[in-house]
Formats: structure tokens, C-alpha cells, sequence
């Protein structure tokens, strides 16, 4: 066994290899679509870099990250032995059953694997199992069930009543809204299709309340959720709503935003 773990890595390369690259580095090596391993290597936040991930395995480059010299093959065939289970656990056959995924449905995948990373990686939740034990089959699905209880999710947060009526908003913040929050309600209340709204203003006149009742209006006319952003009092005070986060340059993901979204971010 420890002929086929004791890595001897390069202190300057070992840190190249951190476990959300190798893990879509790998996936990829083993034939999966990109779009679905590029999840995996976005499962802490942030896409990776495609020439990263094309470099990891490349004969000579950061070989001695992932197998002990001369041990490849064994690794590889452990590789292929956990993908094989969790494809036949997942019900496919092959992995050229799996499917291409879009943009849209690789962010929903990521921002779920996300959080089932938060709520898996959680002690409290999933008590360690000593490193002397292996574990044991029979503690599923028992241990999961205790975690989801100890867990306890809230339920999703649904739109009873949209603040653009001056009553509502007037329930929500003690205060019927003012001019300025009035014409932002109503912009987003008549827009034909969501989008990306900006407010200037100076500050004190309630930008806040303006993009949290905006977004309520633009949830309950979509559908679906809306986002807001209240960017840090600078010159011009300035609050965002919606928006689209699909990752850094070079990657599947990238930020989906008007050309004048950086420009106003900067002022």
C-alpha cells in the first residue's frame, strides 16, 4: 500500500494541483463532457482556467501530483473504478450516456454540488470516521437521514405579495416609498422582459429598499428569482438588480453583463 500512496511531489508544483482542478482534470482524462466535469472544477466558487485543467496530465508536467513513479496504471484503474460505480449509481451504463450539458444547467449543477459540499463537509452533520476505520455500508442510509434532520432546510422563499403597491412597501419598511424608490418599482413593474436595472442616487434616499422591493416585483412577475446588489457608498452610490455570474475568462463560465456594467462599477 504505501508504494502505491507515498507521493513524492515538487514543492513548487504540489500546489497546482488542488482537488477541484484534479478532480475536472481527471474526469475529463476518464471521457466525461466537459461542461459536466467543468461543475466539479467549480464546486468552491470559481471555474477553472482550460488551460489549467489541459496542463494537469500532461506527460512530465504534474505527473507526480496524482501517482508515486511507476504507479499510473494502479491509479487509473482506481480512477475508473469509482467513476464506473457512480455512473451505474447515477443509472447510466456507459459514459457516453452522459449528456452535454448548457450553460444555464451547468450553474444550477454547480451552485447544487456547492452547497451539498458545504453541507456534506460539516462535522456536525457527518461526524469524521476515524482514519483506522473503513467505514461501514450498513451506517447508510441511517447517517444521512440524521444529518438531514440536524440540517433542517428552510423552506424556499416564495412572493406573497409584490412591494410595488405603496401599502406592501409601506408593510415591509414602515414607509410609503418616495419618488425615487416609486419610479424604480415601476420601471421594473413595466418592463416587458428581467433584465439588469441600476439606480443612481445620492445617499439617504433609500436605494435598499428600493432594490429589495425591485427584486420582489421582478420575482413575482418572472417567476423565478431575482438578485440585488448594493454597492459600498462611493461616488455615484449605486445599487444593481439582476444579473448573471457564468466565471473568469478562458473558462465555460463567465460574467454575462451589459459593456456598461465595469464602467459603472468603477466610478
Amino acid at each position: 500500500m504505501e508504494e502505491d500512496t507515498e507521493l513524492r511531489w515538487n514543492e513548487q508544483k504540489k500546489k497546482f494541483s488542488h482537488h477541484a482542478l484534479a478532480g475536472e482534470a481527471i474526469l475529463r482524462e476518464l471521457g466525461c463532457p466537459e461542461g459536466l466535469a467543468s461543475v466539479v472544477g467549480a464546486h468552491h466558487g470559481k471555474p477553472q482556467e482550460a488551460n489549467n485543467v489541459l496542463d494537469q496530465l500532461e506527460d512530465g508536467v504534474y505527473e507526480t501530483n496524482y501517482w508515486p513513479k511507476g504507479r499510473k496504471t494502479f491509479w487509473w484503474s482506481c480512477w475508473q473504478e469509482l467513476f464506473d460505480h457512480a455512473l451505474q449509481e447515477s443509472g447510466f451504463s456507459d459514459v457516453k450516456e452522459l449528456p452535454e450539458l448548457s450553460v444555464p444547467t451547468e450553474l444550477l449543477l454547480t451552485g447544487l454540488l456547492i452547497m451539498a459540499d458545504w453541507i456534506a463537509s460539516n462535522p456536525r452533520y457527518f461526524p469524521l470516521i476515524p482514519v483506522e476505520e473503513l467505514g461501514d455500508e450498513n451506517l447508510y442510509p441511517a447517517r444521512v437521514e440524521r444529518a438531514w434532520r440536524k440540517f433542517s432546510p428552510t423552506l424556499p422563499w416564495e412572493v406573497q405579495e409584490a412591494a410595488a403597491n405603496p401599502d406592501v412597501f409601506r408593510e415591509r419598511f414602515s414607509f410609503f416609498p418616495n419618488e425615487v424608490q416609486q419610479a424604480m418599482l415601476e420601471a421594473v413593474n413595466n418592463a416587458q422582459e428581467p433584465g439588469i436595472f441600476m439606480l443612481e442616487a445620492q445617499m439617504g434616499v433609500g436605494k435598499t429598499e428600493a432594490a429589495l422591493a425591485a427584486a420582489e416585483v421582478l420575482a413575482q412577475r418572472c417567476g423565478r428569482a431575482a438578485s440585488s446588489l448594493v454597492c459600498r457608498p462611493r461616488p455615484p452610490p449605486t445599487v444593481f438588480l439582476g444579473g448573471c455570474w457564468t466565471g473568469p475568462r478562458n473558462s465555460r463560465m463567465a460574467w454575462n453583463t451589459p459593456f456598461g456594467w465595469p464602467m459603472a462599477w468603477r466610478s
